[in-house]
């Protein structure tokens, strides 16, 4: 079991620390993974919740649980397990549900410790998605419910930043002949969508 080594014999000669027929199991005095030198310390090893025991387990206290008394049971939380002061309504401002240890996961769309802050472009008293046509479509196009552009005719892109195709000039009003790469562009360069030249 890799604790020993094999003898000629074919038994074992057990490292320090391990015993038994295979060296599959601590020596007396030894526990965990068979290499504590000391017997159980109810502060170290049990975290100070509970008693130690001969095989080096821990008994817990009243209100700690886990194998080292370290873990709290549900509705309490932090280092002396007190009971979760937590409450949907008020501490996660009824934008999250609490968790055992007294904090907040935030529902969809809410963050901050208090779920009381808005993520990313969210606003609003519901954190929801607001689109604002001068804003949000560059005054190009309006808002679909959804907070996607329409654009205008002349217009085109996510954001409507862009002219459609046969459009060019600053607001994508004029024609598609309004620019031409071999007389605007002196046959050097490419017509961009705003009118100007790309050398």
């Amino acid at each position: 079991s890799d604790n020993g080594r094999c003898l000629e014999s074919g038994g074992c000669e057990c490292f320090e620390g391990f015993a038994g027929e295979r060296c599959e199991m601590c020596s007396a005095g030894e526990y965990g993974e068979c290499d504590m030198k000391s017997r159980c310390n109810a502060t170290v090893t049990c975290s100070d919740h509970g008693r130690c025991m001969g095989d080096g387990s821990c008994e817990c206290l009243d209100g700690y649980m886990g194998e080292f008394c370290d873990i709290c049971p549900d509705g309490s939380y932090g280092p002396d397990c007190r009971t979760a002061e937590c409450s949907w309504d008020t501490t996660c401002s009824q934008n999250g549900r609490c968790l055992d240890d007294g904090s907040c996961a935030c529902f969809e769309g809410f963050g901050g410790v208090k779920c009381d802050i808005c993520e990313g472009n969210l606003q609003g008293d519901e954190c929801e998605a607001m689109c604002d046509s001068n804003v949000t479509c560059s005054m190009n196009g309006r808002c679909l419910s959804d907070t996607r552009c329409e654009c205008f005719e002349e217009n085109a892109g996510a954001a409507c930043e862009e002219c459609s195709p046969g459009r060019y000039g600053e607001s994508c009003t004029d024609p598609e002949d309004f620019c031409r790469w071999d007389t605007t562009c002196a046959g050097h360069g490419r017509c961009m969508g705003d009118g100007s030249c790309e050398c």
